[in-house]
């Protein structure tokens, strides 16, 4: 049985999304039997217009590819792109009946809009066709070659004593935070015991003082520093000033950059030796095709600045 919603007016869709969302687990590898598989599978049906599972898979393939799971997770997203793209349809008919789409300009945009669709897809069946076993292979000699720049940062692992700042008490809080600082110079083991006590960094506090492991760059300035510019593990010497307030810092432990695990970073490398070689058959395309001399009418190309307007500097 096929499964064919008919919509008279604005039928609620919810119930059918469940029956719906299955055929969304769709793929760029479809063949020419799925497309017209698809083809025949009709969504939404006023008697006049149908949406059919290829219109919505041609939609799907607009959306970027890290986008297009999460997309359809929904109900209420799918049932308003349904209703939304059945609606292109409807309007898109009654253009073609009133030929709108005969005007020139609007002429001139389709032809426009079908030359780039089929630039795209030229490009798409370059990349295609380059199997994911040469792909592995030139990505791994990439990453031998180029190991360096595949590194993992080094990150270190700190915690902390916060004072925050306060206009009134200022003084007095700095001078509390050095004291804490000279406290634990004679009695380092104490530094959780106090971070407890004493730290405004209510997320740390409890964990005494711990904090997540950090890259280099990415606190504020004068906390990177301090941290990172210590040699090894041990009680930084002075107390730190941020916008924060004042912190009191233990380096815990230093977690040396290595090299990135090749199965970690395998798909973007396969990804980006697959665009370098489509890039590569395209150019070779190109050549062939542009083997001919272009012309160019420099007072047509002149012109183009008055045309859309002069650039305002």
């Amino acid at each position: 049985m096929k499964n064919t919603i008919f919509l008279p007016g604005r039928y609620a869709l919810a119930f059918f999304c469940a029956t719906i969302m299955p055929f969304f687990a769709w793929s760029q590898a479809q063949t020419a039997k799925d497309v017209r598989k698809a083809e025949k599978e009709v969504i939404l049906d006023n008697g006049d217009v149908q949406l059919t599972l290829a219109d919505v898979d041609a939609f799907a393939e607009a959306i970027p590819k890290k986008d297009r799971v999460g997309f359809f997770d929904s109900p209420k997203r799918i049932e308003k792109t349904l209703l939304d793209l059945w609606m292109v349809k409807v309007l898109a008919n009654r253009a073609r009946q009133e030929g709108v789409n005969k005007e020139p300009r609007i002429a001139n945009i389709i032809r426009y809009k079908t030359d780039l669709i089929l630039s795209q897809a030229m490009v798409k069946r370059a990349s295609s066709q380059i199997d994911d076993k040469t792909l592995e292979e030139l990505a791994y000699e990439n990453y031998l070659v180029n190991k360096a720049d595949y590194m993992t940062p080094e990150k270190r692992k700190v915690k902390h004593i916060l004072l925050r700042h306060n206009r009134t008490f200022d003084d007095q809080i700095k001078a509390k935070a050095q004291e804490l600082l000279d406290t634990l110079k004679q009695h380092p083991e104490q530094f959780e015991e106090l971070a407890i006590a004493y730290s405004d960094d209510k997320g740390s506090a409890g964990k005494g003082g711990r904090l997540p492991a950090i890259e280099k760059g990415t606190t504020e300035p004068a906390f990177d520093v301090a941290v990172f510019s210590q040699k090894k593990p041990g009680l930084v010497p002075e107390v730190i000033e941020t916008r924060s307030g004042y912190h009191i810092v233990w380096l815990e432990n230093i977690f040396p950059a290595k090299p990135a695990d090749f199965e970690f970073i395998k798909g973007d490398l396969m990804e980006s030796v697959r665009a370098s070689l489509a890039d590569e058959k395209l150019t070779q395309l190109k050549r062939k095709l542009d083997s001919k001399e272009i012309s160019i009418n420099k007072g047509a190309v002149a012109g183009l600045r008055t045309r859309y307007g002069s650039i305002k500097r």
